[in-house]
């Protein structure tokens, strides 16, 4: 057996546990959604890839490992795991889908492996629990909605590598939203939008000047993008050098 197939023991709410081949390389979309009563599943050591909604609503499923080799967790595939307190990620993995683990509202704490580079729209939505997540140093982008209503969520530094985050990235963060600590970022993150997506009372800095007194900044030629309401937040700014590769300016960037 290589594979499970689509809706194979979906909303089958009387398995509680189950072993899986090593020679299983896929599962399907659907295969274990609505398993209500699955509180424990081993996925197998050749698995490569996790499809949409495979484990969708699978409510007392309470931790995973997922196995090297796996490089694509599909879109909502863990989403509603209302239970799962733990995700073990490979370096293997190099995307995980859109609203994969929304609603997942007992994780508590989340690293993401160094090969994905985006936090695609939704993917850790309303995971209220949350209090902590670990970037990798080459994350590039973080979608829309990607953390909202994360309730206990606290980010103090993003990476160098951070070049942009959608606007509604940390709508409903409420402790990030009380925050009033420090934030220090770079300039990719700031025409990335970062000064957009947190909160005002978060004091975010660039070379150790808080945004709101910057009064000249050179963007570099490597930047092709500002972000939506990229510079809103600085009330300072006298001076903006634009790089010749800047393609588009987003909404409200001033």
């Amino acid at each position: 057996m290589t594979n499970i197939g689509t809706y194979a023991f979906s909303y089958c709410g009387s398995l509680t546990s189950i072993i899986i081949p090593d020679s299983v390389t896929s599962i399907g979309e659907y295969a274990f959604n609505g398993c209500s009563g699955l509180t424990s599943i081993r996925l197998p050591n050749g698995l490569t890839t996790i499809s949409r909604f495979a484990f969708n609503c699978c409510n007392n499923l309470q931790s995973i490992v997922v196995p090297d080799g796996v490089t694509d967790i599909g879109y909502n595939a863990f989403s509603y795991c209302r239970g799962l307190t733990s995700i073990s990620f490979p370096d293997s993995l190099t995307n995980i889908g859109y609203n994969a683990f929304c609603y997942c509202e007992s994780l508590t704490s989340v690293s993401i492996p160094k090969n994905v580079t985006e936090i695609n729209n939704h993917t850790f939505y309303y995971c209220r629990n949350l209090t902590n997540i670990e970037f990798p140093e080459n994350i590039k982008s973080i979608g829309y909605s990607a953390f909202a209503n994360c309730s206990n969520l606290l980010i103090t530094q993003f990476p160098e590598s951070l070049e942009s985050i959608s606007d509604t990235a940390f709508n409903g963060c409420t402790r990030l939203a009380n925050y009033t600590g420090t934030i220090s970022c770079n300039i990719k993150a700031l025409c990335g939008g970062i000064a957009a997506a947190l909160a005002e009372s978060c004091k975010i800095t660039f070379n150790e000047i808080p945004i709101e007194q910057l009064e000249k900044i050179d963007i570099p030629t490597d930047i092709n993008k500002l972000a939506n309401g990229a510079f809103k937040r600085f009330t300072s700014l006298k001076e903006l050098t634009i790089g010749n590769n800047i393609k588009s300016l987003g909404g409200n960037t001033f």
